[in-house]
């Protein structure tokens, strides 16, 4: 005879929610428990007189009921090359021209060129991605390019109309059984000046004069950001000191940075996956506040997730956690509206 003791467990907190013992299931056998929520299953085999103790033990699948069941949402996909112009000839207009550097022809002497709109992309968990690209006249309003599903969107000849229009792209990540992750690139707009940032990324890579840019800080390991800088003066940040803040673009190109600092002595990284956290390292007993990403399109918050902390309000989209004597990492999960 076999016989195994299978439990439902609650990551958040270790406990035992629900457990029960299964005998003789080498044909196999189902077992079902009336739980909700993130949840771990545990096995154990258990030996002693009479009990076999050849052959292991096997999780087969897990089946959720339509009552209250959370569909995982794939991660966003990372975004690792924002969209750039490129030519035939493979001039990229997303780099800013720097000292010594052959100047580069203005945009409407490609007018009736071909040239392209390029970005990469790559899935975070073995997805298959999709491509979408969309252009806008104000920066507020799209609509989808019809045809336009591949990671690269060709001019065949370009006119000054499209010169008129922002560009971007919608890229989702697609897997059998889960819901699809989101990401909207940076916008690319064919007339504006072009931003390029170490360290963080921002909502466009390239913009016009007066043109409001939100920047982004990247999380950096052993550091903690410390400010924003620029290339050149006429760049004045909203807050130069919060790793998320935002500038008014100038006339011309720039480069800006985030700059970091060693972490300090007895602190702890703070990893937040969709989401961003008040700090990104803390002492232990220190209050952190974190916060969740918008969701994505027809989802809504759902809980946050970790096996390193306990959190004051689990299913709300800000709350916070006591940070314990050691580096941390929490996510946010997403579901279908109620």
């Amino acid at each position: 005879m076999s016989q195994t003791l299978v439990e439902a467990i609650d990551p958040n907190t270790s406990n035992v929610l629900a457990a029960k013992y299964v005998s003789n299931y080498e044909n196999g056998v189902y077992v079902s428990f009336n739980v909700t929520g993130h949840m771990q299953f545990r096995m154990t085999r258990i030996y002693g007189e009479n009990l076999s103790q050849a052959g292991p033990v096997y999780l087969s699948g897990v089946f959720l009921d339509g009552e209250g069941t959370v569909t995982e949402t794939m991660p966003s996909p990372n975004i690792y090359q924002q969209p750039k112009l490129l030519t035939d000839s493979e001039i990229d207009y997303s780099v800013p021209v720097s000292g010594g550097a052959a100047p580069k022809p203005p945009i409407y002497d490609l007018i009736g060129t071909r040239v392209a709109i390029n970005m990469k992309a790559v899935s975070r968990n073995n997805g298959i991605l999709a491509y979408s690209w969309q252009k806008s006249s104000d920066g507020i309003n799209w609509t989808n390019i019809a045809g336009a599903s591949k990671v690269t969107y060709i001019f065949d000849s370009l006119t000054s109309q499209d010169i008129d229009y922002q560009y971007r792209c919608i890229v989702t990540d697609n897997r059998a059984g889960w819901g699809a992750g989101t990401a909207i690139s940076g916008n690319f707009d064919l007339s504006g000046h072009n931003i390029s940032i170490f360290n963080g990324i921002s909502d466009k890579v390239s913009a016009k004069a007066g043109d409001q840019v939100s920047i982004s800080a990247d999380s950096v390991s052993g550091k903690q950001f410390v400010k924003w800088t620029a290339d050149d003066d006429s760049v004045v940040f909203a807050d130069a000191s919060q790793s998320d803040t935002t500038f008014t673009m100038p006339d011309h190109d720039v480069v800006i940075t985030a700059n970091f600092t060693n972490m300090p002595a007895g602190n702890y990284k703070i990893n937040v996956t969709f989401g961003k956290p008040s700090a990104y390292s803390a002492a232990p007993g220190d209050i952190v506040t974190i916060t969740a990403n918008a969701p994505p399109a027809g989802k809504q918050f759902a809980y946050w997730t970790s096996y390193d902390v306990s959190f004051a309000n689990r299913t709300s989209a800000t709350t916070t956690f006591v940070m314990p004597n050691k580096n941390v990492r929490i996510g946010a999960s997403f579901s279908d509206p109620m």
